[in-house]
């Protein structure tokens, strides 16, 4: 298998020096030898970070089926950070319903931040599935800077579809000097906080 792609980053000059503007990654898989049922060319994906502002961010994550003509997954988020104290993003999810993906969903995710002062902040996050109506995930987390380490309490609510609700509560403590995640990989993937 070979990849073929096409990665565009545009800088531009803010106040704070050199900043992305753009950086855009387009590619598919060229798959020399196929299997049984594989076309020749994967499907094509889309990578997008646009940074209009300083304070917006828009990403997005495409999976283009060429072969049936249609979008297999989109991922979109805004966020809107007008400060260091807070932050606000709105995000959806779509999948179709495949053999080869799973079960389909079209989530909705909003997620709050707040740093109360300079040790403490706060992060709630929703996700809502409009297919059937339901509230899957709760996340509630609250951070506390201890100087030389740093600790994140976070209580989860899943909503399940089976069986009864799921409650979970999680302690994360990480060296600054070493940390356990990337600077943002929590409001991302917030299981991570849960040991995932």
């Amino acid at each position: 298998m070979v990849r073929l792609g096409l990665r565009n980053k545009f800088q531009t000059k803010r106040e704070d020096g050199l900043d992305t503007l753009l950086n855009w990654a387009v590619y598919t898989d060229w798959r020399v030898t196929t299997h049984h049922q594989q076309t020749r060319y994967s499907d094509v994906y889309s990578d997008l970070d646009f940074k209009p502002r300083s304070w917006i961010t828009f990403n997005s994550e495409t999976r283009y089926s060429i072969e049936e003509g249609k979008f297999r997954e989109a991922n979109h988020l805004v966020t809107l950070q007008p400060g260091e104290s807070w932050s606000v993003s709105l995000g959806h999810r779509y999948r179709e319903n495949t053999p080869e993906l799973g079960r389909g969903n079209n989530l909705i995710i909003a997620t709050i931040y707040y740093r109360l002062n300079e040790n403490w902040g706060f992060r709630t996050q929703h996700h809502f599935e409009a297919r059937d109506g339901i509230m899957e995930y709760q996340y509630y987390t609250l951070y506390r800077d201890f100087r030389s380490l740093t600790a994140a309490l976070t209580f989860r609510v899943r909503e399940s579809r089976f069986g009864s609700d799921d409650y979970t509560v999680s302690l994360a403590i990480s060296l600054k000097a070493f940390p356990k995640y990337g600077l943002g990989n929590d409001a991302v993937r917030p299981q991570m906080l849960l040991g995932r």
